[in-house]
């Protein structure tokens, strides 16, 4: 059913300008603003809307975003955003610990220019809290990661502090197992209800396997993408995204493909 939103200021980001009424159509795209929503077919049969005053303003839309990447790190990852200190991040990590006990422990997002010292946390710290297993947490740039003792062995990285950065931090994140599709795919839908909750109508997402593209094309044949997504490729994966068919223009509104990340 055709809806008129009236009596608020929408902000068309177009010649318009701001108006106070838009026509919106069954699919929900706009069919007619400002003046022209009285003389529009559709205006005798659409159900009206007062909004009162309110601002209705175009969807956002993310132009780089890592979203496969950071809910993953929503669903598995120790939260170290906003630690205000050393003390503090090694007690979330120490938390995390105790529902995750297998495999590697990983936190993110933590910012030492918060901490009193603004000093780095170090593998010492990480040792105290995983003496035993891998573990690495990534500063929230996420350019440069702390790890400890154990990580730098599996690794055969040497560093004194364990602080690491750019290509440095590759041999560790080489370790740590990848996500199948059919785990991409749950973790997809996961970053499209992040994508949501934040306002976002669509993104241009950043995927690093084919595992990814694999799991928002399954989104899309489904009909489980609640926005819109233009995917960047990575160098590495034009050719698997030719294989599928996946090419520049690919798609329609829901999922395309946009650029390669050189």
């Amino acid at each position: 059913m055709p809806v008129i939103y009236s009596n608020g200021r929408i902000c068309t980001l177009g010649p318009s300008g701001v108006v106070t009424q838009i026509l919106v159509d069954d699919t929900g795209s706009v069919a007619a603003v400002g003046s022209q929503v009285t003389g529009h077919p559709l205006a005798a049969i659409a159900t009206r809307y007062d909004l009162q005053g309110r601002t209705i303003l175009p969807g956002p839309v993310d132009s780089h975003d890592h979203l496969l990447w950071h809910a993953n790190q929503d669903l598995t990852e120790a939260d170290l955003v906003g630690s205000s200190s050393v003390d503090e991040l090694l007690q979330r990590l120490a938390d995390h610990d105790k529902r995750r006990p297998e495999g590697w422990l990983c936190g993110h997002g933590f910012d030492q220019e918060r901490f009193p010292d603004r000093a780095f946390p170090t593998k010492a710290d990480l040792d105290k809290v995983a003496p035993n297993r891998p573990a690495i947490i990534s500063r929230v740039c996420e350019h440069l990661v702390v790890v400890n003792s154990k990580a730098l062995e599996l690794a055969g990285v040497s560093s004194d502090d364990g602080i690491l950065t750019e290509d440095r931090m590759d041999p560790v994140y080489a370790l740590i197992p990848e996500p199948g599709v059919d785990e991409w795919e749950e973790i997809a839908e996961h970053a499209m209800q992040l994508a949501l909750r934040g306002g976002f109508t669509g993104v241009h997402c950043i995927v690093s396997s084919k595992a990814e593209i694999t799991a928002l094309t399954r989104l899309r044949k489904s009909g489980r993408l609640p926005i819109r997504v233009r995917i960047q490729l990575r160098r590495d994966l034009t050719e698997f995204a030719k294989s599928l068919g996946l090419t520049t223009g690919f798609g329609d509104e829901w999922l395309s493909i946009g650029s390669a990340k050189l």
